[in-house]
């Protein structure tokens, strides 16, 4: 029963119902329930303040799902992003009330003590900071002032998320306390620089809980991270090159062609594997870990990683190529010949009426370019000819693709290898298995032999050159 709830799950829950990817829902959830207890319960709600429900916010923004390293630079950019627009709201504040009537203002102020007097309110802070919310106290130019400055913070922030994405937090967050800065300042008729405190406090302790849980609930380096996606990248790749060989070995005409369009979704995973190995690269020196390779060994693998990905690519445009031909194909065996025909006779006595009506010739260039019309989407078996392309393809890469499909499976499994063991193995002391030390060997082989082949090569072309006079 279970086995078959598990089968009519969709793909992204099935292919992560694995012990790494449970930890970090857990982690992630427990972030979020700490901030929750936070929310509901009165004590913490008014020390920390009415934004409380921010840390659950910045939670669900940023969770601690990363790598310990990515996230600790991503929590800075968030804080630094929230002090910043905190610092630009307070040089607001400045210049709006250095615009202000002073002698008005306090007037104001004496004028609303006054009244609470005689209404009989004991509390004249109190009265004062109604009348603050009631806009007793606003002026046309500090609130000019005010809608200056924000607009111009809004104006750099989205340059910055455009041009740098990666500070996208810092853009975010910078707007959301410069808003609040900007958009009540104007109401105060005294300066009141502490109005960021209303978000800054709530994210310094979501930052707090979120850095808590990703150091105490099984921490991951980007190391394993990259070592991670490039086990699952060779994984792919090997079953891209195992199915390339199968399109080609395969008709185009029989029905296991159809089946083979498993490859789109290989192809879809390689991106998206791809793309969350490349963003694990930046901060991959930053960090210190243990491991059998350091951060320079992984880029390097990940350049060679690149490059053949690229070709994989190039390789599934023809299977791509493959496929828009054969649908254009049925889709002009679906109309009926006679209809074709009649609309064909048509168009060739309406271009005749419109030369008589013209009286013009028809030079031997348009005669050309319409028989080519005529004749562009009337290939004679197609389906032959792209077999005949592909066993062409398939006898000049056949050993070269089901080599690469061995020695990825057998990289894929070393580095699974790799990102499973870690420090754990080190700290008790557990000896490296003697199968995967051969397998290291192996890999290591291969990778030597193309290199060892082309000096072989270059040697015998200098000892050529050096025999000519």
């Amino acid at each position: 029963m279970s086995s078959k709830l598990i089968e009519n799950l969709p793909d992204f829950i099935k292919n992560n119902l694995n012990f790494y990817s449970l930890i970090v829902v857990f982690r992630c959830a427990l972030a979020a329930w700490i901030g929750l207890i936070l929310l509901i319960d009165d004590n913490t709600l008014r020390a920390i303040g009415n934004a409380t429900f921010f840390i659950l916010i910045a939670v669900v923004m940023q969770p601690p799902s990363d790598s310990t390293i990515n996230f600790i630079f991503g929590g800075i950019i968030m804080m630094t992003g929230a002090l910043f627009g905190w610092a630009w709201g307070c040089i607001a504040m400045r210049a709006a009330l250095a615009s202000r009537d002073q002698v008005r203002t306090n007037q104001e102020i004496r004028n609303v003590a006054i009244d609470a007097r005689t209404n009989g309110q004991t509390n004249i802070d109190a009265a004062i900071q109604l009348a603050v919310f009631r806009g007793d106290f606003l002026e046309a130019g500090p609130s000019i002032i005010f809608i200056a400055f924000l607009a111009v913070l809004v104006y750099f922030m989205a340059i910055l998320k455009t041009v740098l994405p990666k500070f996208t937090f810092f853009a975010i967050f910078a707007m959301i306390v410069g808003d609040v800065m900007m958009t009540y300042g104007p109401l105060f008729p005294a300066a009141q620089y502490t109005l960021g405190q209303i978000f800054i406090i709530p994210m310094a302790i979501y930052f707090a809980i979120s850095l808590s849980c990703s150091l105490l609930i099984y921490p991951m380096s980007s190391n394993r991270k990259v070592t991670g996606f490039m086990s699952k990248l060779m994984f792919l790749l090997s079953s891209l090159h195992s199915d390339s060989i199968q399109v080609l070995k395969t008709s185009c005409t029989t029905p296991e062609f159809e089946k083979l369009e498993r490859l789109n979704e290989t192809k879809k995973k390689m991106t998206l594997v791809w793309t969350g190995l490349s963003n694990s690269l930046t901060l991959l020196e930053a960090e210190m870990s243990i491991g059998r390779l350091n951060a320079s060994d992984l880029k390097a693998i990940s350049q060679s990683l690149r490059d053949l990905l690229f070709m994989s690519y190039g390789l599934m445009s023809y299977y791509d190529s493959m496929v828009d031909s054969l649908d254009k194909e049925k889709s002009r065996g679906n109309k009926e010949k006679k209809g074709e025909e009649e609309e064909m006779k048509e168009k060739r006595k309406s271009r005749k009426e419109k030369k008589q009506n013209t009286k013009e010739t028809m030079g031997c260039h348009e005669t050309l370019r319409i028989i080519m019309v005529e004749k562009r989407w009337k290939p004679d078996n197609l389906s032959e000819a792209i077999d005949s392309l592909s066993s062409c393809i398939l006898s000049t890469l056949e050993e070269v693709l089901t080599a690469s499909t061995e020695s990825l499976l057998l990289l894929g499994k070393i580095f699974d290898n790799l990102e499973k063991q870690r420090i754990w193995s080190w700290i008790s002391g557990e000896k490296a298995d003697p199968q995967e030390s051969e397998q290291l060997k192996t890999a290591e082989a291969i990778a030597v032999q193309p290199s060892e082949e082309k000096n072989v090569e270059t040697e015998k072309k200098e000892e050529k050159v050096e025999e000519k006079p």
